[in-house]
């Protein structure tokens, strides 16, 4: 996940909308706050979901104080919380996928002591 744009018509020096693309989604959302709550350089600043767009904003909603390395920790943020998101729905299918095999093989062997098919 990358920034492509700052919104100019939804920021202003309280606030930034960042357009990203792929779009931003609450999932991506909740891990990139996990990893921004670890950050000394994101320390004080809210992350929310406007739209698609990520916004950044101070949590005392004083002007914004953009640092050096605060472009890359949001860029390194975007890609590690798409990467996790990602790797979770990769585990919860392989999951269901399991769960599926272990289904069919139970009702086959069930249908095969009964003598009957599986229908």
């Amino acid at each position: 996940m990358k920034i492509t744009s700052i919104a100019a018509n939804s920021s202003d020096d309280r606030k930034l909308v960042f357009r990203v693309n792929p779009p931003m989604t609450i999932e991506v959302l909740n891990y990139f706050n996990r990893h921004a709550r670890g950050s000394q350089i994101l320390n004080g600043f809210s992350f929310s979901l406007e739209g698609n767009a990520l916004v950044m904003q101070e949590m005392l909603h004083t002007k914004l104080n953009i640092q050096p390395g605060m472009a890359d920790e949001i860029s390194r943020f975007l890609e590690d919380s798409e990467q996790e998101f990602k790797h979770s729905q990769d585990v919860a299918r392989q999951q269901q996928e399991l769960e599926q095999n272990e289904k069919k093989k139970a009702i086959a062997s069930a249908a095969k002591m009964f003598g009957v098919p599986v229908q």
